[in-house]
């Protein structure tokens, strides 16, 4: 029993290391990502919403992404990002649309 529990735990110990090293990876990408998101000015009066829209449909198309799931839908002066993931078909489930507001407000401190 003792060695079995040791053998898992080693071999739970070398899968996190294997992880964290494309955790790392995966992490800065978001956070590059995420500071290019933050730089755009979509507060209401700066028309800047449909620009992250684009940016944001353009990582999805190069993460593989369907043209055909990604829309971009103009609302006067922004815009409503939506997205369909198609799944892999694997778990049989229904696609999963994602939906979120981009636009932020002003504050001053």
């Amino acid at each position: 029993m003792k060695k079995n529990f040791l053998f898992l735990l080693l071999t739970f110990g070398y899968v996190c290391i294997s992880c964290a090293q494309t955790t790392e990876v995966d992490r800065n990408r978001a956070l590059d990502i995420y500071r290019n998101i933050i730089a755009f000015q979509t507060a209401a009066g700066h028309n800047k919403v449909p620009e992250m829209a684009s940016y944001l449909a353009t990582l999805l198309k190069q993460a593989g992404f369907n043209d055909n799931d990604i829309h971009i839908l103009p609302v006067n002066d922004t815009a409503a990002l939506v997205v369909k993931y198609q799944g892999d078909n694997s778990s049989r489930g229904k696609p999963i649309l994602f939906l979120a507001h981009m636009d932020a407000s002003t504050t001053s401190i």
